[in-house]
């Protein structure tokens, strides 16, 4: 009785974590274009006692030419790393489908969302 019970236990969690994962892939949005993006300058952020981010986002000519990190929290050692390699790495690539930066890899990802974020605030801008 004890092993059905633990095999249905079993299944219906294999159930749930295969609905989640589908919910997960269904919210993922869009990859962003920054060829379409529009000439201007955005503003974005993340939010987080430790790890919020805010910057501002230049883009000329559908490339982005120009991240300013305008506010940075977090340890200072790894955010400084952060600061000072992201935005030529994103740059660089014209993407933000970079790696983090070794030792400072939450707030290297915060400062590429934040720089989504801003992008994306333009989509959805042109979009209505």
């Amino acid at each position: 009785m004890k092993k059905v019970l633990i095999l249905v236990l079993i299944v219906l969690l294999a159930g749930f974590a295969v609905a989640n994962a589908k919910k997960k892939e269904e919210k993922k949005p869009a990859p962003i274009e920054i060829s379409q993006i529009a000439d201007g300058t955005y503003f974005g952020k993340t939010k987080g006692i430790l790890t919020g981010v805010k910057v501002e986002v230049t883009v000329k000519k559908g490339k982005i030419t120009k991240i300013e990190i305008l506010k940075a929290r977090g340890w200072p050692a790894f955010k400084k790393k952060a600061i000072k390699e992201m935005p030529g790495r994103i740059i660089k690539a014209q993407s933000l489908k970079v790696d983090a930066v070794t030792g400072a890899t939450i707030s290297s990802k915060n400062i590429i969302k934040a720089v989504e974020n801003a992008l994306r605030k333009q989509e959805k801008s042109k979009k209505q």
